[in-house]
């Protein structure tokens, strides 16, 4: 880490603007930036604020403030770093100061401070408090205190909120991001060294340079799928960490080995939801030449693109790229490859190579969520497959490629089949053996999973195949999504197996853990607790499933694929209104499959239920629930609820209505629900009131 510019409070009020701001733009010049006139005029103002909050008088011409004291509330302020560069998380600071006892993060804005502001300055304060060792060290040894204040220097902006602190782990850090603006900005200091806890002195060089360590409390590896492509936050001996380079580093040497012999060959990945599957594939990918990740899960691509567009616009003809902060001049090609990820959603793969007289230049196609290519006779971008979809792929690479090395890597989920016509695992076997020169790479991890195969004797027909090749690291088992607890996924599986006493026994030791699990029958309490809990730029989303078509009684409305717009839901701040964040529609299992919150509001309908202690599954039709009594609609139902509940890192909030107890409804009788409450209950729900 470092800083672009830090002194002594008593050396940045002595020095002229000018001063300041030509050190700014030389650092940001050696480094590779260029500063515009309008940076500059934006630094010029930012700095006279701050000198005048600062000093005890309040001109704003230079010459006076150059030998003006200290506003004897604000003396005990003894170190000033603007734009601080914290790296490692692709983050830059406008403006850190250091006082015994406290770090205070401005962050300056020309216009009136919005919720997204807030938002920000939130964000930069729980990043130190998880990721700079030199200030966790302080609060576990001196009480320091974190606060965030946005601050706007031509609007006014006042702060009208009661100040408090977050709960544990976060108690160091305020609630709220505070507002303020030129004319207050030394009242809101001097407030804030008001409420500190202890007097532990910061060294502000040690501060500077303190160590990149994540704390016990957070593991984001999946924070590289959303489009903030900092280095990835993973402790370097975390063992999911761990297993993932292992895996990626051995899928390298495999690309090498199978372009250097030119043979032609399926992998297999699996993993548990939240094992860092698609994380592999995406840094595979990056570091792969004449590779491409093809997705069966279309709202992930969406998703994927919009973040890269919001993060890489071009700025004029000569297509130049604005970097985010925390890169380099010479990081600029690193940048550019991350912005043109070749991405492409699975049923539109075939359909784009097959319109196309030029062949493509892919020798490596990354197939994540490859369980959910489609069986023959399906269709798919308006057109019946002629063939199941993974014989249909190795045939379109063998046919532009015929003399050279081809790899198919296909991350597959287990457990997560939602939709009617996907194939599963044994679709792309079968494709290999049709083909003469192909063979198949998997480990007997994988091979053991349950529910991979229908019975015991196709997995011996598989597992012993001529044209299989063992993988010694096939299977991810950690959990980057749950860090700090594997069980929620257990919980999960138990629930929706309906194994009641099981998940009680896992809900138990949840709750010695970061994760919670809550269940309500109030949707305003509900939105309420998640509301409380979000903190800075962290996600919060409403979630249902597609067959949940009498929650819209109860005002929530479900998106369908066509309307869901999934990557703004997912992407967009605080404060616009198509932002996930304000909990006001619904995605459904298609649309959130593959992707993560911070917090989820589950809402639970009618058409998941308990029919004699086992779950049924049901559907509208017409005006009357109906009874899907085919195993395989069930089993797409319980993989679909699956899905919904293991969506969260942190907090999961199940919604369950109470239902019509006037009778009028037959649809939503309230033993309907009733029967689901009292079931999740008994899971070991903790109920929120």
């Amino acid at each position: 880490m470092s800083a672009w510019y830090d002194s002594s409070c008593d050396q940045f009020i002595q020095s002229s603007t000018d001063i300041v701001v030509g050190q700014l733009a030389r650092t940001a010049a050696s480094e590779g930036w260029d500063t515009p006139p309008a940076q500059e005029k934006e630094w010029n103002t930012s700095v006279d604020l701050l000198k005048q909050s600062l000093t005890r008088k309040q001109n704003e011409r230079l010459e006076v403030l150059q030998s003006a004291l200290a506003d004897p509330r604000l003396h005990e302020f003894e170190d000033v770093i603007l734009e601080y560069d914290f790296r490692r998380r692709g983050l830059r600071m406008d403006c850190v100061l250091l006082a015994p006892g406290i770090v205070v993060i401005l962050e300056f804005k020309r216009q009136a401070p919005t919720l997204a502001d807030r938002d920000q300055a939130m964000s930069y304060a729980i990043n130190l408090r998880e990721f700079h060792e030199v200030t966790q060290d302080a609060i576990q040894e001196g009480n320091l205190i974190i606060t965030p204040v946005v601050v706007s220097t031509q609007c006014k902006a006042t702060e009208t909120s009661e100040i408090s602190f977050h709960e544990s782990p976060w108690q160091a850090v305020l609630k709220r991001s505070l507002l303020s603006d030129a004319k207050n900005l030394a009242e809101t200091l001097a407030n804030l060294l008001a409420l500190r806890r202890g007097r532990h002195i910061l060294n502000r060089q040690k501060w500077i340079t303190s160590r990149f360590k994540p704390s016990s409390s957070i593991l984001d590896a999946a924070i590289s799928l959303y489009g903030q492509h900092d280095v990835s936050a993973i402790n370097q001996h975390a063992l999911p960490a761990k297993i993932i380079a292992e895996c990626v580093e051995g899928l390298q040497k495999i690309v090498t080995e199978v372009r250097e012999k030119k043979e032609k060959r399926v992998i297999f990945i699996s993993g548990a939801p939240g094992a860092g599957k698609t994380l592999v594939g995406l840094q595979l990918l990056y570091r792969t030449t004449e590779s491409i990740f093809v997705t069966g899960n279309a709202p992930l691509v969406d998703v994927l693109q919009l973040a890269l567009k919001n993060s890489y616009r071009a700025k004029n003809t000569a297509k130049q790229l604005k970097i985010p902060s925390g890169y380099k001049k010479q990081q600029l090609k690193t940048v550019i490859d991350l912005a043109t990820f070749p991405i492409e959603k699975a049923h539109r793969f075939l359909k784009s190579r097959s319109n196309s007289s030029t062949p493509s230049n892919e020798t490596l196609v990354i197939f994540d969520e490859a369980q959910r290519t489609y069986l023959e006779g399906r269709s798919v971008a308006d057109e019946r497959l002629k063939k199941d979809e993974a014989q249909l792929v190795l045939e379109a690479l063998e046919k532009d490629h015929p003399n050279e090395g081809l790899l198919v890597i296909c991350l597959l989920g287990h457990n997560q089949a939602i939709n009617t016509g996907e194939s599963g695992i044994t679709s792309w076997f079968k494709a290999v053996t049709q083909e003469e020169n192909w063979s198949y790479q998997i480990s007997d991890d994988t091979l053991e999973l349950p529910d991979l195969f229908e019975n015991s004797a196709e997995e011996e027909y598989w597992t012993t195949h001529p044209k299989r090749k063992t993988l010694r690291l096939g299977h991810l088992d950690h959990s980057l999504r749950f860090y700090k607890n594997r069980d929620f996924e257990k919980w999960a599986a138990a629930v929706v197996n309906a194994d009641s006493i099981k998940a009680k026994a896992i809900a138990n030791r949840l709750k010695q853990s970061a994760i919670k699990i809550l269940l309500t029958r109030d949707l305003k309490t509900a939105k309420k607790w998640i509301r409380d809990h979000r903190v800075g730029e962290e996600r919060a989303g409403m979630i249902a499933s597609s067959q949940a078509r009498r929650l819209i009684a109860e005002g929530i409305h479900v998106l369908p694929q066509a309307d869901s717009k999934i990557g703004q839901w997912m992407l967009a701040p605080s404060g616009d209104i198509r932002s996930s964040n304000t909990l006001e529609v619904a995605q459904n299992q298609f649309q959130v499959q593959g992707l993560e919150l911070d917090y989820t509001l589950l809402c639970w309908d009618a058409d998941f239920r308990l029919t004699k202690k086992k779950w049924d599954a049901f559907s509208i039709s017409g005006a009357t629930w109906q009874n899907q009594k085919q195993e395989s609609q069930k089993t797409y139902r319980q993989n679909s609820y699956r899905v919904l509940l293991t969506r969260a890192r942190k907090g999961l909030v199940i919604y369950v209505p109470q239902g019509d107890h006037s009778h009028e409804d037959e649809t939503r009788k309230p033993e309907f629900y009733d029967g689901i409450f009292k079931f999740l209950e008994s899971c070991g729900c903790v109920i929120l009131r």
